[in-house]
């Protein structure tokens, strides 16, 4: 990887280049637990704006498990409006079929400005998943990853990412410890940064309001009033 790499231009700012996060996920729903962690990333890495993508079916769950499409935009829609920096996207929601992470990257390379550069973000467990994922080896040569580490709750994610990047994925990875992150000659950066703790757990969430258990520290307030007014996860 050399110093004149597009590589290089997406990760140091300051040359003319401004950082655009894409963030997907279910929000089943979403709770402060997903505000709090991009809030951190956005600031650490210095992004422009992040891009939230409700999954209108995503390829690794069940529909049965999963609430419409429609409940989940409106509540995410309602955590991050009014926040600057951040937009929520129904992309996947619009496309038939399940929703392919590579899909959406290609639809957001196209409309991003010349001098935007796009990074990925995602916890863990969907990091240690990617070799599952459709296209996964394109996916990583589009985009840098941001992979979220929670505080205590993964061990030595170093060590661990190191080893299943070179058996999952190419053996030509390595750690770069000058610029923090996992590096290949063949595809973008994967950066490990580790977030605030996150208590809340939307499957955990559920399972309260389910049983009638206050949820009021998990959620903002009109998440909340969403959810009781359509009487979700009873």
């Amino acid at each position: 990887m050399t110093e004149n790499s597009s590589t290089m231009k997406v990760l140091r700012p300051g040359e003319g280049f401004s950082r655009v996060g894409l963030f997907g996920g279910t929000f089943d729903p979403v709770h402060l637990g997903h505000l709090r962690v991009v809030l951190d990333v956005k600031e650490a890495f210095g992004l422009e704006k992040i891009i939230v993508i409700p999954s209108a079916m995503p390829p690794h769950k069940t529909l049965k498990h999963v609430s419409g499409a429609d409940d989940r935009l409106a509540m995410t829609r309602i955590c991050f409006e009014n926040r600057p920096g951040f937009v929520v996207s129904d992309v996947e929601l619009n496309r038939r079929g399940p929703s392919y992470t590579i899909d959406t990257i290609t639809h957001f390379r196209t409309l991003k400005r010349d001098d935007e550069s796009l990074m990925l973000i995602m916890g863990t467990d969907a990091f240690f998943e990617l070799h599952t994922w459709r296209s996964y080896k394109d996916i990583l040569a589009a985009v840098p990853l941001i992979v979220m580490k929670r505080p205590g709750l993964d061990g030595d994610l170093l060590e661990s990412a190191e080893r299943y990047l070179k058996s999952q994925v190419d053996h030509g990875w390595c750690y770069d410890s000058g610029a923090e992150c996992f590096a290949h000659d063949m595809f973008m950066p994967v950066f490990v940064h580790e977030v605030c703790q996150m208590d809340e757990s939307s499957t955990e969430i559920r399972r309260r309001i389910k049983n009638n258990l206050d949820v009021s520290a998990f959620l903002l307030p009109g998440v909340a009033a969403y959810i009781g007014k359509k009487g979700l996860y009873r």
